[in-house]
């Protein structure tokens, strides 16, 4: 974009152009014969070019100094990472930081049974001129507190941005999406590892949409009883939807139940009673 050049000012035909970069002062300008001159903001520089305020790369001795911010060429613009990191970084893909932190902020929520750190907030410290890998740094130890899950992994994804890695467009849709892995995986794990009925265990089940009716279909153990449970919320808990029990014979067993618009979360369990 920086090499298209700027997308601010229509009237000026020599450096115009939809897809350059919007005119920023003191972050993202335009450079001038005066500007470039020795002294001048954008010394150094050729004129006629975009310029970004910005940090210009890693130094060389990454455990000895640090770069801090300059004017630089915007077609050599870096994102916070190391030299053999391409740029764009994800073009249109969405953030992993901020898809992975947020569904382990759903999974820890429905663990524990509240979204607040235990304490109520969580603190990690950083300290000074050990933390960074990419240059020297921090220039002081710096706390961070998080209250929530949900604060941690929002600054997770938040930090993408920052770091020039990735962009909002895709900070946002991947915490929509861990929120649905989160929830969903959390959803499994309870088949194996909540708390069960008396004498019964949810069971594998596929399900699929037939006409106006669910299908959920299990494998069928001779001597056992099925029954198709419901609830409101992930946690439970559960409710046997009519009939009461369905006597399995093999190899598979389908219950069905009708769609009536209404939100839940559904399981088939065994049990050795009706």
């Amino acid at each position: 974009m920086a090499a298209m050049g700027q997308s601010s000012d229509s009237s000026s035909t020599s450096n115009f152009s939809n897809y350059g970069l919007p005119l920023t002062p003191d972050l993202i300008e335009w450079t001038t014969a005066e500007t470039v001159k020795a002294t001048a903001r954008h010394e150094g520089l050729p004129a006629g070019i975009i310029a970004l305020r910005v940090w210009p790369r890693r130094p060389t001795n990454i455990t000895q100094a640090y770069s801090g911010v300059k004017w630089i060429r915007g077609d050599f613009w870096w994102p916070y990472q190391a030299g053999n990191f391409v740029t764009p970084a994800f073009p249109g893909y969405i953030s992993g930081h901020s898809t992975f932190s947020r569904a382990a902020a759903e999974v820890l929520t429905a663990l524990t049974g509240s979204e607040f750190f235990p304490g109520g907030k969580a603190t990690q410290t950083f300290s000074a001129n050990t933390f960074l890998r990419t240059e020297l740094g921090p220039t002081e130890s710096i706390a961070l507190e998080w209250a929530t899950y949900y604060d941690a992994a929002d600054q997770a994804g938040i930090s993408r941005i920052w770091g020039g890695i990735h962009a909002s467009c895709d900070d946002l849709p991947g915490r929509i999406a861990g929120a649905e892995c989160g929830l969903k995986a959390w959803a499994k794990a309870l088949v194996y590892f909540g708390p069960q009925p008396e004498e019964s265990a949810p069971v594998r089940t596929s399900l699929e949409r037939r006409n106006d009716q669910l299908v959920f279909t299990v494998e069928a153990s001779a001597g056992s009883y099925f029954h198709l449970q419901r609830s409101l919320t992930i946690k439970g808990p559960f409710t046997n939807l009519s009939p009461n029990s369905v006597t399995g014979s093999g190899p598979t067993l389908s219950l069905t139940q009708p769609l009536d618009g209404d939100a839940g979360y559904f399981r088939v369990v065994r049990s050795l009673n009706p």
